[in-house]
């Protein structure tokens, strides 16, 4: 039918104007990307194990044991913030947020079911804001495995998200301050619980609220085994009996990863005083054999030297560098954050440092706690009151290297809404970068209502507006670049620097009118950005705007 309607308007306008075979190439363009969307699938490819560790009998035995109530020892201060609910992807950085030294290392892998996953990566990650020891790793350090703290109705997410739950009706929760439709979680405390996710992946936590099984659509997973009448992890096993294993042995770790193909590769983490001090790699380490060390300072990590011969030496504050109010009075307690951070490359190159000021240095001495925010507050509660804070509530942070200083501006919802470089010796900004949420024509205007009035996409910017300065402080050179998202938080419309269109239609698992069912159980995408960018190169003469305008929409219509 559309080619009924595109064709007779293609000759009845075109054959004058020259743009005839222009709009043919369009046309023809239009379907062959579109048949290529609907064959767009992501593949996986399969391989067969020859040889399977024996560990399936080990999964029997524990679901043949009497189920144990156990304690949890991820007993934290109480202390909350939404400020906790970011993702963390650096591997030894300081959360410009919250002032906290998070660090995390791979120590082991799983390429699992022969290759249709899930996959697992395992991580050791440290927080120095936690006296915790869930894991049995060390204070401060876990597994990068998704947990609840039963005791303070705490989740914490394999990516390094945070949220408090609370519930809703009789078996479901809901994470506090999150409304992206992109979890769900189902189940009680006194049973367990089920989080399914957007991509289809699903988490079953125990009652105990240790991750036990991840599954993905297309029915494979993986199992999580500790050891009897703990918590401590054990072996985390697939479908086909592939296996990473953890081996304790005097408080010091080693783990082993089961590959499909070839030898086992073992990553051992040597303690002293109950904390990770050497993480040895394989020995057939492509890089070097060197060990990573690790010092500390009370419980404080002061010191990584990698095995390149980098070093980072990190100092913290934990008298008033970052301040929190007690109770109604005027008493406050102070955190440890880091304020000094010293990176060392080796090879006689100079050392770069970096000087990191909070609360004092931020407007009206605001901070991510709130102080000073004419707010009262008590410890122990998981609301954060900065989300009843006034409208014009923000904090900042500051990073300052010695000829440079990074000020990052976060509303009361913690979104970065702006981020300035600015030259030390002249006060200058070198460059800028503007956020905007909920609307991309105030800025900031998240901030100007309630919580529950908030859009679903409300923390995902819809723009960032980027301006650099050079010789001429009246002409910064601007860049600005768009996202539209669904309500799962996916990108569905994108613009970039140079006014470029990209729509994404995600395909669901038992396909729609625009793509087949996923045989291997897969979301696809398919991407119609090429022929904005060949409309939009057609020469746009007055009297060829009618035109153009009646092609996009019959494009529209299409994609």
């Amino acid at each position: 039918m559309m080619l009924k309607k595109l064709f007779p308007f293609f000759i009845k306008y075109y054959s004058k104007t020259g743009l005839f075979l222009i709009a043919l190439f369009c046309t023809i363009s239009l379907f062959y990307f579109k048949k290529m969307c609907l064959a767009a699938d992501f593949n996986i490819s399969s391989y067969i194990s020859e040889a399977k560790p024996d560990y399936l009998h080990l999964l029997a035995q524990e679901k043949n044991k009497k189920k144990r109530i156990l304690s949890s020892s991820d007993n934290d201060t109480g202390l909350w913030s939404n400020a906790f609910n970011f993702e963390k992807s650096w591997t030894a950085e300081v959360d410009p947020r919250t002032g906290i030294l998070a660090v995390h290392f791979k120590v082991g892998s799983l390429l699992s079911n022969m290759g249709h996953g899930p996959n697992i990566n395992l991580q050791i990650n440290y927080n120095n804001n936690t006296l915790s020891n869930p894991d049995g790793i060390g204070l401060g350090w876990g597994w990068n495995l998704t947990h609840f703290n039963a005791m303070t109705n705490q989740l914490t997410t394999a990516n390094g998200q945070s949220f408090w739950l609370y519930k809703i009706g009789k078996n479901n929760w809901q994470p506090l301050y999150h409304k992206l439709h992109d979890i769900k979680i189902e189940g009680d405390k006194s049973t367990h619980f089920t989080l399914i996710y957007a991509n289809g992946l699903k988490e079953v936590l125990s009652h105990d609220g240790y991750e036990t099984r991840l599954d993905q659509q297309n029915g494979w997973g993986v199992n999580f085994i500790y050891q009897p009448g703990t918590h401590l992890l054990k072996l985390i096993t697939d479908d086909e009996g592939n296996a990473i294993a953890i081996d304790r042995n005097q408080g010091s770790l080693e783990i082993v990863s089961h590959k499909i193909n070839g030898e086992p590769a073992a990553i051992r983490i040597k303690n002293n005083n109950s904390m990770p001090e050497i993480i040895t790699f394989p020995s057939d380490a492509q890089v070097t054999n060197q060990p990573l060390k690790l010092s500390y300072k009370n419980h404080l990590l002061t010191h990584i030297i990698y095995p390149t011969g980098l070093d980072k030496t990190f100092t913290f504050n934990c008298t008033d560098a970052m301040k929190f109010s007690t109770s109604l009075s005027n008493h406050f307690h102070s955190l440890c954050v880091v304020v000094n951070e010293q990176t060392n490359p080796g090879a006689g190159q100079p050392a770069m440092k970096n000087h990191y000021l909070y609360s004092d240095a931020n407007i009206n001495g605001h901070n991510y706690l709130g102080f000073n925010s004419g707010l009262n507050s008590i410890t122990n509660t998981q609301k954060d009151k900065l989300f009843e804070a006034p409208v014009g509530y923000v904090y900042q942070t500051i990073k300052d290297n010695g000829l440079t200083k990074e000020v990052h501006t976060y509303n009361k919802y913690h979104l970065l809404i702006d981020n300035k470089l600015v030259n030390n010796y002249t006060g200058k900004i070198l460059s800028e970068a503007e956020y905007f949420f909920c609307s991309t024509k105030m800025h900031d205007s998240c901030s100007k209502t309630s919580f529950k009035n908030l859009p679903v996409t409300y923390s995902l910017p819809l723009k960032i507006v980027n301006r650099v300065w050079d010789s001429y402080p009246e002409l910064p050179a601007v860049t600005t670049i768009t996202r539209e998202y669904d309500n799962f938080g996916r990108t569905i419309r994108s613009t970039d620097t140079y006014g470029r269109v990209m729509r994404i239609h995600y395909c669901p698992v038992e396909g729609d009118l625009q793509c087949p069912a996923s045989p291997g159980g897969y979301f696809s995408a398919c991407y119609l950005n090429q022929l904005h960018l060949i409309l939009l190169q057609i020469p746009q003469k007055k009297h060829h705007r009618l035109i153009i305008q009646h092609i996009t929409s019959i494009v529209n219509n299409l994609i």
